[in-house]
């Protein structure tokens, strides 16, 4: 990790914009708004207190550590489209019930996180799941990737995994109504 998720949008010509209900620039990376600076990004981030983040297509290579800051509610977040190769799950807020991370290279999940309900991990690099890790989880995307074996959340409902190499399914719980294995 080399920095904050701010100075690796910098450092990757990226750019931040936050953006008023009204959808004018009220903060932004490039210096072509008066005033700002990646302190101003961050705090209007924590002042505005944004049910969603979205942290898409930005080249990160890791979850942001700012986001044990946060202590209002978030909803969602999307990590989609970046590098991430690492996903500490917790990391994202306990407040947080979906969660995009899916199009990185996420190898291997080691943490928990007891609150999300909706994961998408389709598209990268992960080659077992450990559903215990996952108690809150009812809805799972994993589609795409490496996996070899799955253990499934206890109270999962609906999973998809198709595009797999699983050659070791632990046991399918009762909550389970949709199984997407082939398309």
């Amino acid at each position: 990790m080399t920095g904050s998720i701010f100075d690796d949008i910098i450092n990757n010509n990226n750019v931040i914009n936050i953006l008023n209900q009204h959808n004018e620039i009220i903060a932004s990376t490039e210096h072509k708004v008066p005033g700002t600076s990646m302190v101003n990004i961050k705090n209007e981030i924590f002042k505005n207190k944004f049910k969603n983040i979205d942290i898409t297509y930005r080249q990160i290579s890791y979850i942001p550590l700012w986001l044990r800051e946060i202590n209002w509610e978030i909803v969602s977040i999307n990590f989609c489209n970046n590098r991430i190769k690492e996903f500490d799950p917790s990391l994202i807020p306990r407040s947080c019930i979906e969660l995009n991370i899916s199009n990185n290279m996420i190898e291997k999940i080691n943490n928990p996180n007891n609150t999300i309900k909706y994961l998408a991990l389709n598209n990268n690099l992960i080659r077992s799941f450990k559903g215990s890790l996952f108690a809150s989880l009812d809805n799972l995307e994993i589609s795409y990737n490496n996996l070899e074996a799955i253990q499934f959340p206890p109270n999962l409902k609906i999973c998809r995994i198709s595009h797999n190499n699983i050659k070791n399914i632990q046991k399918i719980p009762n909550s389970l109504d949709v199984l997407i294995e082939r398309c």
